[in-house]
């Protein structure tokens, strides 16, 4: 949060008063720093949910790729916008963790339907 936040706000010269800081539509406030770390915090749940799955059937094994996969890929995707953009990091990781969390979220789900689905017809 201090180098998206802090930081970015001083080079700009927005501290008047420090309340910019903490506005919503600040692209480089607290709120856009905290979304970030969220998605990326759900982003590695990711991976730590695909460890856990067995390898039994054919819907577990694609659900721990899905999982491994797009957990590794948020997360080396925010440690690569991290690097390029640095302080002008504003709304580009909060996008690219939204669209990937959501759309493994939709995949996930669905699998995970279809998985419960046969083990409650095996019961």
């Amino acid at each position: 949060m201090q180098f998206t936040t802090v930081q970015a706000s001083l080079v700009r010269g927005e501290l008047d008063g420090g309340l910019s800081i903490l506005s919503q539509y600040n692209p480089h406030g607290a709120f856009i720093a905290l979304e970030d770390l969220s998605y990326v915090t759900m982003l590695v749940s990711f991976v730590f949910i695909s460890l856990m799955l067995g390898s039994g059937s054919r819907i577990e094994r694609v659900l721990r790729v899905v999982l491994a996969a797009t957990g590794t890929v948020g997360v080396a995707a925010f440690v690569a916008l991290v690097s390029i953009l640095g302080r002008d990091l504003e709304y580009w990781y909060e996008l690219a963790g939204l669209s990937l969390a959501w759309t493994a979220l939709i995949v996930v789900g669905v699998l995970t339907g279809g998985l419960f689905i046969r083990l409650r017809k095996q019961h």
